[in-house]
């Protein structure tokens, strides 16, 4: 069901009335519930702001509905000495914040073009978005204005998908003006610090929590679209972030050797009994080591990598790793996973197997995860591993550095990923 804010003021008497038009024909052709309209939709002692919050957050798009004066009450309630709160200016500002919702502004008749009087700097945007002119008031042509204007915006909401945003962790490829998009996270990679969070760890979380999530109304047909140019440890930490329970449909743009990018769902479904499953070979690690406190994890996909491992926690004993954990496919290969719903459930399986060992250990041992599989892979990781509510660090193997060596890059807390924090 497409869901609908109508922003208007109440002190003009025709905003009124094509709120009230707009709001019969839209419900009658997508049921009751479908438009947000303050004094209806709003529940009895229930605080007003946050009921408008909610709703901008849920709904498929804005309209503003744009009278003669409109534009000048802005100046009149700022200069007010009581700080009259402007409810129009507060939900539109937040409508134009929210990536990829539709927000039309109507012009009504009798209204000045949008544009002609200064509006608020977070009302800016507004001038930028394509409208609607409303030019005649009879009751019969309005009707016949508003019925097309319905029209177009439900196709605008049906081809609205999918929601598509960039988290960037290597040299940008694409064009630099770009990366002033809201819809592409710029970040800098670097070394995990010890016993601390990366620098580029609040951007992330900020950038998917305000940013990504509020873009993509519940229920939507359309899924979220994720380009990954980054490394294990950022794709790792963007499926803990972006978890199952988020509630979305998630895509990723997975890229193949020798074959162009494709569109990878990511949704954990059953396998087919040919396609290859994870075999998990523990061995102990540093003898001297405690019991259970760090356990390596070799994840071998697209190539072995238990032997580079081996040498590095040979050549790094500390922190002292008491087991190693070799999970590798029959066959690795640099194609073996076949598409989103393969990778999904290699992560499962993985974290699935994991589990009773870690319920089982005391104390709950801490996780290093080396990872040689596709980004999309380690995205599935991080939407499974952090339902084990261990600490995990992440490794990632620096080829071009002499000499080459594994590095720790992220170094996550279950409490770091708390919906809380």
């Amino acid at each position: 069901m497409p869901r609908l804010l109508i922003s208007y003021r109440r002190a003009d008497p025709f905003s009124v009335q094509l709120a009230d038009c707009i709001d019969r024909q839209w419900s009658a052709e997508h049921g009751p519930g479908s438009v947000f309209l303050d004094i209806r939709a709003c529940q009895p002692g229930l605080p007003f702001d946050q009921e408008i919050d909610q709703a901008l957050n849920q709904v498929d798009a804005v309209l503003a509905l744009i009278g003669p004066g409109w534009a000048e009450e802005f100046d009149r309630r700022a200069a007010q000495a009581d700080g009259e709160l402007d409810w129009v200016r507060r939900e539109l500002a937040h409508a134009l914040g929210r990536v990829y919702l539709p927000v039309v502004p109507v012009r009504l008749p009798g209204a000045a073009e949008l544009g002609s009087h200064p509006l608020p700097a977070e009302l800016a945007a507004l001038t930028q978005r394509q409208g609607a002119h409303l030019a005649n008031p009879t009751q019969a042509a309005l009707h016949a204005e508003v019925a097309e204007l319905l029209r177009r915006l439900h196709g605008v909401i049906a081809n609205q998908g999918p929601y598509r945003f960039v988290i960037q962790g290597y040299k940008p490829e694409r064009h630099p003006a770009d990366a002033a998009l809201p819809q592409v996270c710029l970040l800098t990679s670097s070394a995990a610090p010890a016993n601390a969070l990366p620098d580029w760890w609040p951007t992330l979380r900020d950038f998917i929590r305000q940013t990504v999530l509020p873009a993509v109304p519940p229920g939507s047909p359309h899924p979220l679209r994720l380009r990954l140019d980054a490394g294990y440890a950022i794709g790792f930490a963007a499926g803990a972030l972006l978890h199952p329970q988020a509630g979305v449909a998630i895509e990723l743009e997975q890229r193949q050797p020798n074959s162009p990018e494709i569109i990878w769902p990511i949704q954990l479904s059953p396998q087919a009994a040919d396609t290859p499953r994870l075999h998990l070979h523990p061995e102990p690690a540093h003898p001297a080591a405690a019991p259970n406190a760090h356990w390596a994890v070799a994840l071998s996909v697209t190539h072995r990598i238990d032997a580079s491992v081996r040498q590095h926690l040979e050549q790094h004993p500390s922190p002292a790793i008491s087991q190693l954990i070799h999970a590798h496919l029959p066959e690795p290969s640099p194609n073996a996973v076949r598409d989103g719903g393969h990778a999904s459930a290699l992560a499962w399986q993985l974290a699935s197997e994991l589990h009773p060992l870690a319920s089982a250990a005391t104390p709950r041992p801490r996780l290093h995860l080396f990872i040689a599989a596709p980004i999309t892979l380690a995205f599935c990781l991080g939407q499974y591993l952090r339902r084990l509510l261990l600490d995990v660090t992440i490794y990632e193997y620096q080829a071009h550095a002499t000499p080459a060596h594994y590095l720790p890059t992220l170094t996550l807390n279950a409490k770091d990923i708390d919906q809380r924090n």
